[in-house]
């Protein structure tokens, strides 16, 4: 059988299958899919709240940060496909957590901002060129930047940064190598925070989905809009069919599949505070036009708190998660989802 294309989970992975003989994708919908476990020996400490790059200069997914109970994280952790290293680099950012990372290709370097950033809600920026971490200075920036969603316009060549909780919570910002640049809309998405953003590569436009007013309200509104920005405007898109409410998932475009996959999210909060009424683990794929479920034969442990990139040169799409309400228990590990065996296979 042909070779599988893969998209690895740590903790969880989703593995789409090849392009038929005449070189178009098979579908996705209705093909039965089979999960594949890997037990790893060595990871970071599990964690929630961190975020993840994937850093094309070494082919590796860049993790930083995040926290587990009382204890933040100010760690580096690189994933090569095989194993995890933890990055010792002379300078490093704050200990930190619900901030945002991207990577940017045009100046391949990471970008990191805001979070928990030593317990306060900060606005600071960092890069990391892959071997140290370096803290910019720019002129202009948000006034804080806490659970905002984060992405690489390939069209404009920058960073954009969109929502958060808190402060300004409709803000929209690129960052074009020096500072942060405010972009203004005259209609948009609603204010909001966790929201899933990915540059969709095949048809040259940003695409947000979802996410959550504060989280921290009595009864916050969870999203499951789906919002496509152009360069110069936002514009709904109406979607029949789309995944549920949710906020707290991971996107990210897949090349070889030309499509964004949404991974997992929250449906809700609790009484008592942000934290998980349920959580998701389903799959989802947008082709510009639709979104597309993609059901599993046999079903993973839900998460939330991923970060996903694909690597040119394996041409493997990596997805981690590292939640403090599941992956305590269960230790690090992969697993591999494949399309399942049909009868004429």
């Amino acid at each position: 059988m042909a070779k599988s294309i893969a998209m690895f989970i740590f903790a969880a992975a989703i593995t789409f299958w090849p392009k038929g003989a005449n070189g178009v994708e098979q579908s996705m919908a209705a093909a039965a899919l089979e999960w594949e476990l890997t037990n790893l020996e060595f990871a970071p400490e599990s964690r929630m709240g961190t975020a993840m790059a994937f850093f094309d200069s070494t082919s590796e997914l860049i993790l930083f940060g995040g926290n587990f109970n009382s204890k933040s994280f100010d760690d580096t952790w690189g994933w090569d496909g095989t194993k995890w290293t933890e990055k010792k680099t002379a300078h490093r950012p704050p200990k930190s957590n619900s901030h945002a990372m991207a990577y940017d290709p045009i100046r391949k370097e990471i970008v990191l901002i805001g979070g928990f950033q030593n317990g306060k809600m900060g606005n600071g920026t960092w890069l990391y060129n892959g071997k140290d971490w370096r803290e910019a200075k720019p002129a202009t920036k948000p006034q804080y930047s806490v659970n905002s969603a984060m992405a690489f316009n390939h069209a404009s060549g920058r960073v954009m940064l969109f929502g958060g909780t808190f402060d300004d919570a409709n803000k929209f910002w690129e960052w074009d190598g020096q500072n942060w640049v405010k972009i203004t809309f005259d209609a948009g998405p609603a204010p909001r925070a966790y929201a899933g953003l990915a540059f969709d590569q095949a048809r040259n436009e940003m695409i947000m989905f979802g996410g959550i007013t504060n989280p921290y309200e009595a009864k916050p509104k969870i999203y499951n809009d789906t919002w496509a920005w152009n360069g110069k405007s936002w514009h709904a898109i109406p979607t029949p069919v789309s995944p549920s409410s949710r906020y707290y998932h991971k996107m990210e475009y897949h090349p070889e599949l030309k499509a964004i996959i949404l991974v997992g999210g929250r449906k809700g909060k609790r009484d008592n505070g942000p934290g998980p009424e349920g959580l998701f683990s389903d799959t989802w794929s947008w082709n510009g036009n639709a979104w597309t479920q993609h059901p599993s034969k046999n079903s993973i442990q839900p998460a939330y708190s991923y970060g996903m990139g694909y690597n040119k040169l394996t041409k493997v799409f990596f997805a981690y998660l590292g939640d403090s309400l599941m992956c305590a228990t269960r230790g690090p590990k992969i697993f591999t989802l494949r399309k399942g065996k049909s009868g004429n296979e």
